[in-house]
């Protein structure tokens, strides 16, 4: 199976970011530090399915619902008009995997399987990190919409709950041409903003 990335990142991606990313970085890490946070809770989503859980987000970020199947919220930063963002999608539950536990479900052949399609990666690993327990791909990826292009780099986090996959995909957008010290700078910037994100997940 592939991922599917929608194009609405690209929609929603309308102007040039004017701040330095790690000025932003280190504005959102110090938010979710000092516990200046909203919480989105996916109980409220018209998509949620099976799931029920939440996670926090630097107060000064925004959210946006979307009325689509899988594709649940996006939050940025910027109040929501930002370029760096969490995407949040949730499959329909199959219940050939609610009973089944995750070191089951995310097994060597799962990880060779689910990767995003003309993407280049990065790694992929098993991963239990406080109330998380699944698998994270890190990649690359480009799309295109003549006449834009864009380049991302995304660490997206996959668990499951009650028969459906959840994906929790953190989003950092990229030159438009490669340059590897810009974008390695870039990606260290967020890496730790995501971690800290990551550790406000509750599971209901």
């Amino acid at each position: 199976m592939n991922l599917h990335h929608s194009i609405v990142l690209l929609a929603a991606i309308v102007m040039p970011c004017a701040v330095f990313a790690d000025e932003i970085a280190s504005a959102a890490l110090s938010e979710v530090a000092c516990k200046k946070t909203k919480t989105f809770d996916v109980a409220s989503a018209s998509s949620r399915g099976p799931t029920n859980f939440e996670i926090r987000y630097p107060e000064s970020w925004g959210m946006s619902e979307f009325a689509r199947p899988s594709l649940v919220a996006r939050i940025a930063s910027a109040n929501g008009e930002g370029i760096d963002s969490l995407m949040i999608l949730v499959n329909r539950g199959n219940p050939k995997i609610k009973e089944l536990t995750p070191d089951k479900i995310f097994t060597p052949d799962f990880l060779s399987k689910f990767e995003p399609e003309g993407s280049t990666i990065i790694r992929k690993e098993r991963l239990k990190e406080g109330a998380f327990d699944g698998v994270v791909f890190e990649y690359l990826v480009e799309q295109s919409k003549p006449p834009i292009k864009v380049r991302t780099h995304v660490t997206n986090y996959i668990f499951t709950q009650n028969g459906a996959l959840v994906q929790l995909q953190f989003y950092v957008l990229l030159s438009e041409k490669a340059n590897k010290y810009a974008d390695d700078a870039r990606i260290a910037a967020f890496g730790p903003v995501w971690k800290a994100m990551l550790s406000t997940l509750k599971l209901k």
